[in-house]
């Protein structure tokens, strides 16, 4: 099952976009603002006026007590339920159906991402339940190692645990989307090995370009795009460039992976909202991406691609498995 072509224009008449990873509901719970208009890096509006057609939102909470974890997240997803009932041009995703109807509508496809799966505690059984309440994706870890993966940070990345592997079948068995972002090599190795479906990462970027640790090491990337998978390159500075963070630098990390693997590989993960600065103010501004594209000499079909078309081709497999 393939996605339908769209048309490759926004509401201001220039490129569509796939955003695949931003932390704005965590900011919105008792903020007073909306999904639809917030101070933030993202919001609906203005994302629509920039031609986002589809974005991930992290649910996410930093908290070593796992039952406070899990409040948290049934809170963000209270948030977002009732931002949704509002009148607000965005729809919740749960299949490509819903994404069809989202084209259809000119609306926004807006789909859930556990970031961390700590709120399971320690039972991957509960991976369904989370599927029936709307999510639709998840990344194993946040940084540190919990009860299924090691953490890309943790002093001791341990590796893929049992109740990991039992929480990949329950996952798998439903149809979610696998993210490996800030998960430990260990981990990142032995889950692709395990998953089936093509698998993300939603925002980071070249280790080659930028010695970080939540940045992919060449050998990451290239088994990556062996499994059919995409990488989403991050607007955090510390991601970008040690010295001199700019868009430039982030640029010289899509020529570089789009070298060593493809241009096809390639889409955004903002992480809007999960950092005080960014390379870019806001969701407004991925128009200077685009012209930066342009302007490295990438075709327009490429630029569409990595702006567009590759994260969508994944949706197209990932939904129809």
């Amino acid at each position: 099952m393939k996605i339908k072509p769209m048309a490759r224009h926004g509401a201001t008449g220039g490129s569509v976009l796939i955003d695949l990873h931003c932390d704005t509901l965590s900011k919105l719970v008792n903020s007073g603002y909306s999904l639809r208009r917030n101070p933030f890096h993202f919001d609906v509006d203005r994302a629509l006026e920039a031609g986002v057609t589809a974005q991930f939102l992290a649910l996410f909470s930093h908290n070593q007590d796992d039952n406070a974890v899990l409040r948290a997240i049934l809170q963000q997803i209270a948030c977002f339920r009732a931002n949704l009932s509002g009148p607000v041009k965005a729809r919740a995703i749960a299949g490509y159906e819903d994404l069809a109807r989202a084209r259809a509508g000119d609306e926004m496809a807006l789909i859930l991402h556990l970031e961390g799966a700590d709120a399971l505690g320690q039972d991957p059984g509960l991976w369904p339940l989370f599927h029936h309440m709307g999510v639709r994706s998840l990344g194993l870890t946040w940084n540190y190692n919990n009860a299924f993966a090691g953490g890309v940070l943790d002093p001791d990345p341990a590796g893929l645990t049992s109740a990991g592997q039992r929480l990949l079948n329950e996952m798998e068995a439903v149809g979610s989307i696998l993210d490996l972002a800030h998960v430990g090599e260990t981990s990142y190795y032995q889950a692709l090995e395990r998953y089936s479906p093509a698998v993300m990462v939603s925002h980071a970027n070249a280790r080659s370009i930028c010695d970080h640790p939540r940045n992919l090491s060449d050998h990451q990337i290239m088994t990556l795009a062996e499994h059919g998978g995409i990488i989403g390159v991050n607007l955090v500075p510390d991601f970008v460039d040690t010295n001199n963070p700019n868009l430039n630098r982030l640029l010289d990390h899509i020529d570089y992976i789009s070298s060593l693997v493809g241009v096809e590989h390639v889409a955004l993960g903002s992480d809007f909202d999960g950092a005080d600065e960014l390379l870019l103010s806001g969701v407004e501004d991925y128009a200077l991406l685009a012209a930066g594209l342009n302007g490295r000499g990438f075709t327009h079909q490429e630029v569409e691609a990595i702006l567009h078309d590759n994260a969508a081709v994944f949706l197209s497999k990932v939904f129809a498995a």
